[in-house]
């Protein structure tokens, strides 16, 4: 009797298969890592702090320069005559297109944190859920469309640290211009 237990034990051990317990174990892990551990971590503001003070940074220069578009373009325009009106037209095309601008490092700004947030809190639950019911039911369309929504909502956490990133190149490159250009702005 007990022979016949033991040697029960061991043909389940022969035929445990790993590959089915990652299956099932794996999804649950990730679910719930990324629900308690890596949203709550990810959607903080301290989190992106770098990000988040190098974006206002940036702000502020934008609305220096909006600002002095404005103003000069408002002094060319008290200039006689109408020689220098289309040159203050210009200028006050500039400054709504810095107003664009300053508006684009608003919506970075509060992407950063509600993107992570949604994506951890809920995407990638509900995709490791789908994945699960997928071991089940097995459609394949299920499959690839959570392999490409978990792509798509990772791209969309990275989309805006990596363009911090990016523009933190650019301007280093470009530094020394840019700097310049806003001492020659300010000073008119």
């Amino acid at each position: 009797m007990i022979k016949l237990e033991i040697e029960k034990g061991i043909d389940i051990m022969k035929s445990f298969d790993y590959k089915t317990i990652l299956k099932w174990i794996l999804p649950i892990l990730i679910c719930l890592s990324s629900f308690c551990m890596v949203a709550q971590k990810t959607s903080t503001p301290k989190f992106h702090e770098q990000s988040i003070q190098y974006l206002d940074e940036k702000r502020n220069t934008v609305m220096t320069l909006a600002a002095s578009s404005a103003a000069i373009s408002t002094a060319i325009t008290i200039l006689p005559g109408d020689t220098g009106t289309p040159i203050a037209n210009g200028l006050a095309d500039l400054s709504s297109k810095f107003l664009l601008v300053l508006g684009a490092i608003y919506l970075e700004k509060y992407a950063l944190t509600l993107t992570c947030m949604v994506t951890f809190k809920y995407i990638i639950p509900i995709i490791c859920l789908a994945w699960l019911a997928n071991n089940v039911i097995k459609w394949d369309w299920l499959r690839i469309v959570c392999i490409k929504i978990g792509i798509m909502a990772v791209a969309m956490c990275l989309i805006v640290p990596c363009s911090v990133k990016l523009s933190k190149t650019i301007e280093a490159t470009y530094e020394t211009s840019i700097q310049e250009t806003i001492d020659h702005a300010n000073n008119i």
